[in-house]
């Protein structure tokens, strides 16, 4: 644990007095003392720091290894109660249905909790018809599929999407 005591600064100091040539720079010192700190805060405020740290580590226990955020752009909400299917493609070039879920009431979506997955292709399908359907609105596209590739299984995918009656994008997010 670092203690400071006290610490010093150097300061080259310039000056001139109008009408008369500037003098050399002197040279000042300044000392100034901060108590050392007790060993009730200094113990607050590690506690504080692994409070914080098992904090962060139990939310990540908790995020599930892949995410969803829908956005609705063109209403500038998030799309909430819109149904999604997971699935993973299989040797044949088939896709086999692992999940299914809803985005909650801030669009966001999960999978996989609890679960691990391996490298390969899958596929998020986003029932955009029924959502439109709830907000009274038809939409051009009944349905939005994306399948990405996973490489590496240790990390954490996002794949967000922006939605509109008539068109939407997506990318991988963080």
């Amino acid at each position: 644990m670092l203690d400071f005591n006290a610490f010093a600064a150097v300061i080259d100091v310039s000056y001139s007095i109008e009408g008369i040539i500037p003098t050399t720079p002197t040279r000042s010192t300044i000392t100034t003392t901060i108590p050392p700190t007790t060993t009730e805060s200094s113990t607050t405020a590690i506690t504080e720091v692994e409070d914080n740290k098992k904090e962060k580590e139990s939310k990540a226990e908790r995020v599930p290894p892949l995410t969803t955020h829908i956005l609705d752009t063109a209403r500038g909400v998030p799309a909430s109660n819109v149904p999604m299917l997971f699935s993973r493609q299989n040797e044949r070039g088939d896709f086999d249905q692992i999940e299914q879920g809803t985005t909650d009431n801030d669009g966001r979506g999960g999978f996989l909790r609890g679960g691990s997955w391996q490298p390969g292709v899958y596929r998020l399908r986003f029932d955009t018809d029924a959502y439109f359907q709830q907000q009274n609105t038809t939409g051009f596209y009944p349905f939005v599929e994306v399948v990405f590739r996973i490489t590496d299984p240790c990390q954490h995918y996002h794949v967000p999407l922006l939605l509109s009656p008539y068109g939407y994008s997506t990318y991988r997010g963080s």
